[in-house]
């Protein structure tokens, strides 16, 4: 009892200063540790998000770049053509081009255009196109590209300007030849106009609208055979083609897939799209070997004036007969009259191949010599009669 006594008298030991800092209390211990001011949590949570900050500025533009080059979308990646990869097959009109344009020429012609009060002569360019058929110098052209010149000159492949004059010129036909003056000059190769058949390639050289243009290639197809077309007093047989044909093509080549010139191109239905005309080669190949050897054409004729039906009708006429040429006058002393042919007879025939119209009579003559017999089949009211003529040289106009 002493003792707890005592223990109750005993004065309470003075209490520790208290501390701004938190206990912990553990079974069996006590431990003590520091808590940070407030102020220090705000600078150290400031300074953390400056860093913050500025790491995320440093990094943004970046990421961002990246994102939006991943949506971007990316050009396609072709690989790089072989050469293998040119080993297609081209057009034909290709190597149509390659061996023929060397051969082709522009010609410039400073012609007369009129007459001023005075009398005297101006002019005018024209232009157009040709073929060298030989290689000291000769081209075939149109007539209509080189008449009434005062000056030609002839625009070659290899870039040379050269004068030329003129060998000779058949206006019945549209051909003319002309020369200059050079040699070993690339040459064309005619083919044959009388095999063509409807359908197949064609392919038309020029210089279209000038020099501006020269040497243009345009493809097509034969579109018909044996055209007749009347210009002026003329009529023309010519070769149909849908390969565009303009101004400045004329006097060049219409060649077939072999290179070949098959045609002279010399004109175009302006009225309508895809219809050109080129002479045959045939034709023009009589033509120009006339004009070599004499400078002009000696033409078989007949010694007659006739109408067909197409061109009766063109003049309000109708005529009865079911087929041939009517014989409107005999030229007195001329080879019909000799043979007996007679004024109102119907030419039906010569040598056996039927007469549908005057230019196919043109034709069949063009096929003969001066001095040529032929056998002309003539209609005569209820007769029908065959008489030999002998053909004679037409008249130079």
């Amino acid at each position: 009892m002493e003792w707890a006594s005592e223990q109750s008298e005993s004065p309470a030991p003075a209490p520790e200063a208290v501390s701004e800092c938190a206990v912990t209390v553990e079974p069996g211990r006590t431990r003590r540790r520091d808590r940070p001011s407030l102020s220090v949590v705000v600078a150290v949570a400031l300074v953390s998000s400056i860093v913050g900050g500025l790491l995320v500025a440093a990094a943004m533009p970046g990421y961002i770049s990246a994102r939006i080059a991943a949506q971007e979308p990316r050009p396609a990646q072709f690989p790089a053509p072989s050469a293998a990869s040119y080993s297609y097959d081209v057009s034909p009109a290709v190597s149509v081009a390659k061996k023929l344009r060397p051969a082709v020429v522009g010609i410039v012609n400073k012609a007369v255009a009129g007459y001023d009060l005075f009398g005297r002569a101006y002019t005018e360019e024209r232009s157009g196109s040709g073929v060298i058929f030989d290689a000291n110098g000769y081209i075939v052209t149109n007539n209509h590209v080189i008449e009434d010149n005062r000056e030609l000159k002839v625009f070659l492949w290899d870039g040379r300007t050269l004068p030329a004059t003129v060998v000779g010129a058949d206006p019945p036909t549209d051909i003319a030849v002309i020369k200059v003056d050079a040699q070993q000059l690339p040459t064309a190769e005619f083919g044959d106009s009388d095999k063509l058949q409807i359908g197949e390639l064609a392919v038309a050289i020029g210089n279209p609208l000038g020099m501006e243009f020269n040497s243009s290639v345009t493809q097509g197809v034969i579109s018909g055979l044996d055209r007749t077309l009347k210009i002026g007093e003329e009529t023309f047989r010519l070769i149909q083609t849908d390969a565009v044909i303009n101004p400045g093509n004329s006097g060049g080549p219409l060649a077939n897939a072999a290179g070949q010139v098959i045609g002279i191109n010399t004109m175009k239905i302006s009225s309508a799209e895809g219809m050109g005309f080129a002479i045959p080669i045939n034709t023009a190949r009589n033509i120009i070997n006339q004009l070599l050897s004499r400078g002009r054409v000696s033409r078989p004729w007949l010694g007659i004036q006739l109408i067909d039906k197409p061109t009766a009708r063109q003049y309000g006429y109708e005529i009865s007969f079911e087929k041939g040429v009517y014989v409107v006058e005999v030229v007195a002393g001329g080879p019909a009259a000799k043979a007996g042919i007679r004024k109102d007879d119907i030419i039906e025939t010569i040598d056996g191949k039927e007469i549908a119209d005057a230019a196919s009579l043109k034709a069949i003559l063009g096929t003969h010599q001066v001095g040529d017999t032929v056998y002309v089949g003539v209609r005569r009211k209820d007769r029908l009669l065959t008489l030999s003529v002998v053909l004679g040289e037409m008249p130079q106009r």
